[in-house]
């Protein structure tokens, strides 16, 4: 058995039956022990996709996903998705070859020190040294990437190595470090401030969704009887009584004034990003603030919170409701709720043919459906207008906003789930940027379904330009491509509407023409407080 036999058959016992990568010359060991296994390898047409149909596999399955490349370039392009992992918390081994260990250091054909590169985007960037064990070496990297807070970890394996003699050792069976609940007497503590609060709110983030706490977070939103708002990734935990949307930059109304006013918020697996306070100085200035988080230095980095609980949230919220007395007359308080929610609801009224379509996909999609979004003004129209339960069915590039990520980490959804339904909702210039992946849906039938809004823009950068800048500038696509030839060249069906698009039993588009000077109203205008919204 070759070292590279062993790392896959490593893979293979983890339960992972599929990965996403592009060979190439210091990969091709890992190729061929590959080319042997019952693992499914769906080749991408670029590197990049592959770390973001990874994301999309891992973020379906809850478990770690895979993405492979060779050296050099390869592993190069796969960096952004490892930064995009690293900023959502996701899970995601990358594994990408290197040149021999003899060549290391003399600039050999397609070498690059990826691995030093990727160390401050992973939990963890390691080389194989020789008379390592690969099987144990990815245990090690599954563990760590699923463990805690999630996150991605880079493995290099030099070509030589790969093709080495494998030297087994004892695999021992990974045991994840969980991440416990609060501290002795602490949920008492939380609780009682809780109770004493007239205008409490909880805000949840992506942690409540990798934690897979949506029930306990409703139990305890309904047990302390106090309204929610979601981040962006945590966007599939809201919905029904007491949810007033996502707040930020682009959020809700009611969801910044809510922030605004509370005395209490209980920020539960959120970190408190700019995208969601806008100008820290001006954030939730009544609030005396509770933040749970499995990672502890988020507590404390941008807000400072009263208590701090480094925790697990579903245990943590599990623990909450048991310490929960009987809830205090906030009449008030809700009535102030509703009044805003008249004047402001969630979602607005549709402004332009995008948010129909996107009303109109609300209405026909699966109750088990997967969402993924590309990054720009759809992605956000989508935010607003998409009603999405629990179940990991939502999809999105949030800290890196990375362009691109929408279509292959459909691929990975669809590859993970293939009985859901997955629709990829994009922008015609962040699908300019992995186009070639419907190439890629076609070959490997993945039925992906893709709604593209398109503008013929960079929307929200034109946006902004026009709104704070001297106008748009280099931010104008034109009519080209053509998108529904496009689509047909791939082997992809064009549908005329959206109820078409669901129809179809293959991958297909359906192409929606939306006003290029449409924006996303309201917003918060850069350097300001949510407080104040444009629009």
């Amino acid at each position: 058995m070759r070292a590279a036999d062993a790392l896959i058959e490593a893979i293979a016992d983890r339960g992972i039956d599929t990965v996403f990568g592009v060979p190439g010359g210091a990969a091709l060991p890992l190729y061929d022990a590959l080319a042997a296994s019952r693992i499914r390898h769906i080749l991408t047409r670029h590197e990049a996709a592959a770390g973001h149909a990874a994301q999309g596999w891992a973020r379906v399955t809850g478990t770690p996903g895979v993405a492979l490349s060779t050296s050099g370039p390869g592993a190069v392009n796969l960096l952004t998705a490892v930064a995009d992992a690293w900023m959502d918390s996701v899970p995601v081994v990358f594994i990408c070859g290197q040149v021999a260990t003899h060549l290391a250091g003399t600039m050999a054909f397609q070498e690059t020190d990826v691995a030093g590169m990727a160390i401050p985007v992973v939990k963890h960037s390691s080389t194989a040294q020789p008379g390592e064990d690969l099987g144990s070496l990815f245990d090690g990297a599954v563990a760590l990437a699923s463990s805690g807070r999630p996150g991605p970890v880079l493995l290099e394996i030099p070509v030589d190595l790969a093709k080495a003699p494998a030297a087994l050792g004892r695999r021992q069976p990974i045991e994840q470090a969980r991440t416990a609940g609060p501290p002795s007497g602490m949920s008492k503590a939380v609780a009682e401030l809780i109770e004493r609060s007239s205008r409490p709110l909880v805000l949840a983030g992506g942690g409540v969704v990798a934690a897979g706490a949506h029930d306990q977070l409703v139990a305890f939103a309904t047990a302390a009887d106090v309204p929610y708002v979601t981040t962006l990734q945590g966007l599939e935990c809201g919905g029904g009584r007491g949810w007033l949307g996502m707040p930020g930059v682009y959020g809700a109304r009611v969801a910044n004034w809510a922030l605004h006013q509370a005395d209490c918020i209980v920020a539960v697996g959120a970190r408190f990003d700019d995208r969601l306070t806008g100008n820290l100085d001006g954030f939730a200035p009544h609030a005396r603030v509770i933040h749970v988080d499995a990672d502890a230095s988020e507590l404390g980095k941008l807000v400072e919170p009263e208590i701090a609980i480094c925790g697990d949230a579903r245990m943590t919220l599990e623990a909450l409701v048991t310490e929960l007395g009987a809830a205090p007359d906030r009449s008030s308080w809700w009535a102030s709720i509703d009044e805003r929610l008249a004047v402001d609801p969630i979602p607005p009224a549709p402004a332009h043919e995008g948010d129909a379509a996107l009303d109109e996909l609300n209405t026909m999609l699966d109750d088990d459906a997967v969402v993924t979004t590309d990054v720009g003004l759809h992605q956000m129209w989508a935010a607003h207008r998409l009603s999405l339960g629990a179940g990991r069915r939502w999809i999105t590039s949030g800290g890196a906003g990375t362009m691109g990520f929408g279509l292959p980490a459909a691929l990975g959804a669809q590859a993970a789930a293939p009985d859901r339904q997955v629709v990829c909702v994009t922008g015609d210039g962040s699908l300019l940027m992995h186009m070639q992946e419907l190439v890629t849906a076609s070959v490997e039938d993945l039925p992906v379904k893709v709604l593209l809004l398109d503008n013929r823009a960079l929307g929200m950068v034109r946006a902004q330009q026009d709104r704070f800048f001297t106008g748009a500038f280099a931010a104008e696509l034109g009519a080209r491509p053509d998108w529904p030839a496009l689509a047909r060249a791939c082997g992809v069906s064009v549908a005329e509407s959206v109820e078409e698009l669901l129809a179809e039993p293959g991958p297909a588009v359906h192409q929606v023409p939306v006003p290029s000077d449409a924006e996303c109203l309201p917003m918060v205008a850069p350097g300001t407080s949510t407080a104040t919204m444009i629009g």
